[in-house]
């Protein structure tokens, strides 16, 4: 989508990509949203690149997540996605589940992929990854 190119577009300015590292980037883009793209491989290529850091694969699939809110909504193509290569780094499907929930939680304040409604109480909770119900002491 529209909304997918322009976060992309910003994450390249966000790493201060040159331009070849950009026109680069923008390949891979394209061959990972081509249908057929099996994730396998440049899963693989991440991890022996020094992405097996648990910081790295989480920056990774929390770049992910947020590419699949872009547009304020995540379809289960997108879903089936993210699962499948949170399993290739070694996440079970729970924390996928969890991360997707906190961010489209994170979603509804200010500065995120927000719908029409004002963030509740309950909404803050769930964008911390918190029961309503924890306590702080």
């Amino acid at each position: 989508s529209e909304e997918e190119i322009a976060l992309t577009e910003a994450l390249f300015k966000q790493f201060g990509l040159r331009d070849t590292q950009r026109q680069e980037a923008i390949r891979y883009f394209k061959h990972g949203s081509a249908s057929g793209f099996s994730a396998d491989e440049c899963v693989t290529q991440f991890l022996q690149a020094g992405g097996a850091h648990p910081m790295l694969k989480r920056a990774l699939l929390s770049y992910l997540v947020t590419l699949a809110l872009a547009d304020g909504m995540v379809d289960q193509s997108e879903i089936a996605a993210l699962q499948t290569v949170g399993a290739l780094l070694g996440y079970p499907e729970s924390a996928i589940s969890e991360l997707l929930r906190m961010a489209t939680a994170q979603g509804q304040f200010p500065g995120g992929v927000a719908d029409s409604r004002a963030p509740s109480l309950d909404d803050a909770y769930a964008a911390l990854g918190v029961s309503p119900e924890v306590s702080d002491g």
